[in-house]
């Protein structure tokens, strides 16, 4: 998950204009001895539920600047879709992504920008598909949404928290969030992706890790953190449901002190809240003096 030599000096001299992210080539250009990419992933989406979908720009230029976040949503290996919030649909046609590829739609829990059942549908009904996508939620939501199957056009797969699944030889953990939905009953989940000796951990929303999934990862080592970055760097609501800029700093420096993060490994910003952040660029410049890279939406990474 490193970027060239060229797309830094792209970036750095566009501005704004932000370039997707893309494994770099460490061998001069040696594409046979380069790391194995295990995860391709595109950013579908990266703000928080303050950015309003009428104002969403079908524009590639606005959302690769940062201009604008849709609802947060990343794609893995062009198959696996991690939330679908409304603007998802959208976003899948503007970077040009045939959603008929898509067989399975992981859901972390069921508020409406994690979770649209019209966008989810536009996406299982679209092309020509011989099988309907899995939609993986957790037990509880799911028995909730009595008519989900038939309104979503997807096979719905219960998910229960701390008992891995797999997809596509990607074994797939859901463990707790420190997030809440009263109505529904559910456990809002996160996500750790594992496949071929690499992890990725996929956190939204929350805020400071649960005992139950801080043991687990405290066992791991993790290649790469897609964290929830709601507020600012002034707010301090990490005790609550979401992440401050500060709570991130903190968790990082126990996360490296324990091991579970190495110098090789990155951690990604998204769900960024429109109110609580400065622009995307001045965002993106301060955090990478922390080694930190900012989502914007259409940005790609590989691990």
């Amino acid at each position: 998950m490193r970027i060239t030599r060229r797309e830094f000096i792209a970036r750095s001299s566009m501005g704004s204009l932000a370039i997707p992210l893309v494994k770099a080539d460490m061998n001069g250009g040696d594409r046979n001895s380069a790391p194995r990419e295990t995860f391709s992933i595109l950013c579908l989406g990266s703000g928080a539920a303050d950015w309003d979908v009428k104002e969403y720009p079908q524009k590639r230029d606005l959302l690769l600047s940062g201009t604008y976040r849709g609802q947060s949503s990343i794609l893995i290996n062009g198959s696996i879709l991690v939330d679908c919030g409304e603007t998802v649909p959208l976003a899948l046609d503007i970077f040009e992504i045939d959603s008929g590829a898509i067989t399975d739609i992981v859901i972390t829990h069921t508020h409406g920008d994690h979770f649209n059942i019209d966008s989810i549908r536009k996406i299982a009904t679209k092309g020509n598909r011989q099988h309907k996508p899995n939609l993986w939620v957790e037990h509880h939501a799911a028995s909730y949404f009595t008519t989900l199957e038939k309104e979503s056009g997807c096979t719905v797969r219960p998910v229960n928290c701390f008992e891995p699944f797999s997809i596509d030889g990607i074994e797939i953990t859901p463990v707790e969030a420190n997030h809440f939905r009263a109505d529904t009953g559910e456990q809002c989940l996160h996500y750790i992706f594992s496949s071929a000796g690499k992890s990725l951990f996929y956190a939204l929303d929350g805020g400071w890790l649960t005992i139950k999934t801080w043991n687990l990862l405290k066992k791991m080592r993790l290649d790469a953190i897609i964290w929830d970055a709601t507020w600012g760097s002034d707010v301090y609501y990490c005790i609550f449901s979401h992440n401050g800029i500060p709570s991130i700093r903190m968790m990082k420096r126990q996360l490296f002190k324990d091991k579970v993060l190495t110098p090789e490994s990155q951690i990604i910003l998204t769900h960024l809240s429109r109110n609580c952040h400065p622009s995307h660029r001045n965002v993106e410049i301060n955090m990478q003096t922390e080694q930190i890279i900012t989502a914007f939406d259409g940005a790609r990474f590989s691990v």
